[in-house]
């Protein structure tokens, strides 16, 4: 396997790419005019070579297949936010007759690690709820608890552990498939680092034109992509 000849991540690496096609084309007569290298038929070899390192990054039929596991399994965990709700009234409601409370059950902490999208918190969780829901069954149906309800909480751990892990199949099937394909990401970045050499020697004297040129620069600029979502996290705090 070949090593990395870039210092970004890999997904940044087409991206940051992108940026540099976008400018090579706007700024095409000041490259021609430094070399007739610098053509049409070099960008569209450039642009060829984003989308294969894309595609290797997020092929769509895997992409198609992780972005449903994805939701089954938020769906799975988004679903037993009414059923935890319910237990912890029902273990309030059986009083002493259940000598531990609804954080001992570890209700919270679920809740929390669904949340917080981690699938493996809620399976944790899941492991002491169900254990306990065993333990202390008779009590907790003489106040309502259904067979339906224990069964939820049974098949949901089931359901979730099937997604996630079919997620980190897929993951790491693209992992694999970066790292066997880790010469293409080399030869994007060649054509990347030439294209930043010749721009900045071309705009060496526009400090603003430079700075789209230096990889240092693109690379922070793509680092400052707010994630979706944590720029929704950001809306509702501003609401």
């Amino acid at each position: 396997m070949k090593e990395k000849s870039y210092s970004c991540k890999n997904e940044e690496l087409p991206v940051i790419a992108g940026y540099l096609s976008f400018s090579l084309k706007r700024d095409l007569p000041f490259f021609q005019d430094f070399s007739p290298k610098y053509n049409n038929g070099f960008i569209e070899n450039f642009d060829e070579k984003i989308s294969i390192v894309s595609n290797v990054l997020s092929p769509h039929a895997e992409t198609v297949e992780l972005k449903a596991a994805t939701e089954h399994l938020y769906n799975a965990m988004d679903n037993l936010l009414d059923p935890i709700a319910k237990l912890e009234r029902y273990i309030k409601m059986a009083g002493n007759a259940v000598p531990i409370n609804s954080k001992d059950f570890g209700l919270s902490k679920i809740r929390q690690r669904i949340w917080a999208r981690d699938a493996e918190g809620v399976l944790d969780g899941l492991k002491t709820v169900n254990s306990y829901i065993e333990t202390y069954k008779t009590a907790l149906t003489a106040q309502g608890l259904s067979t339906e309800l224990i069964n939820l909480f049974i098949s949901s751990t089931t359901t979730i552990n099937e997604y996630n892990q079919k997620q980190y199949e897929i993951i790491s099937s693209r992992k694999r498939l970066v790292e066997n394909n880790q010469h293409l990401f080399n030869e994007l970045y060649a054509i990347v680092s030439e294209i930043c050499d010749i721009g900045k020697v071309i705009f060496r004297s526009n400090v603003a034109i430079k700075k789209e040129y230096t990889f240092a620069e693109l690379k922070k600029q793509v680092r400052n992509i707010p994630h979706p979502q944590v720029a929704k996290q950001q809306e509702k705090k501003e609401e």
